[in-house]
């Protein structure tokens, strides 16, 4: 009865091992699948991170082109806008005087 517990123990044993290391086996198996898919996943999405950084140049390169004619612009209205004042005052002188005879009547 002893031997046959015994058998029967190491039997079971083996066979506990051998589903342990099946598992583990399906484990490393499935982890290596996912490593691999994550390295391709990393590929594409580095051709895709290349591309964004040249449509940010060039969207970059665009504001920075916008940014200067808005400042050159800002540069001939700001003449423009000091005329303009210019214009408006002497108007109001020009009233001054204007009005200056209609009183005396």
């Amino acid at each position: 009865m002893l031997d046959i517990s015994k058998t029967f123990f190491w039997f079971a044993f083996g066979i506990a091992l051998l589903v342990i290391a099946g598992y583990g086996g399906y484990v490393l198996y499935n982890l290596a699948k996912t490593i691999r898919e994550a390295k391709k996943t990393l590929k594409d999405v580095n051709k895709k991170l290349e591309k964004i950084d040249i449509l940010i140049d060039s969207i970059v390169f665009t504001v920075d082109t916008v940014k200067t004619t808005v400042q050159s612009m800002g540069e001939i209205i700001r003449p423009a806008t000091i005329v303009s004042k210019l214009v408006q005052e002497t108007k109001k002188i020009i009233d001054i005087f204007r009005r200056k005879p209609e009183e005396k009547k």
